[in-house]
């Protein structure tokens, strides 16, 4: 997407929508032209570097999020079977 055209419209291709609601659409769209500019000038493995370094400093970098099924025993009374 070139710089010409980034208009505020188009910012709900970009941005989840709850950025949308709670700040103005005119301040992300020249911050994102800001960070488009600056990134232009980087080659793949400047831009694969600065994302690392901005993933390492996520409290969640390296987990994985997945559903699971969680089954429980009804205690069997063990401690009662030890005391006889």
């Amino acid at each position: 997407m070139g710089l010409s055209i980034m208009k505020s419209k188009n910012l709900t291709n970009i941005f989840p929508q709850y950025m949308l609601d709670n700040h103005d659409r005119g301040r992300l769209a020249e911050r994102l032209k800001l960070q488009l500019k600056k990134n232009e000038t980087q080659n793949d493995m400047q831009l694969e570097a600065e994302f690392m370094s901005i993933a390492r400093g996520l409290v969640t970098y390296g987990a994985s999020f997945f559903d699971v099924d969680v089954f429980t025993k009804k205690k069997c009374g063990l401690l009662e079977s030890r005391n006889t």
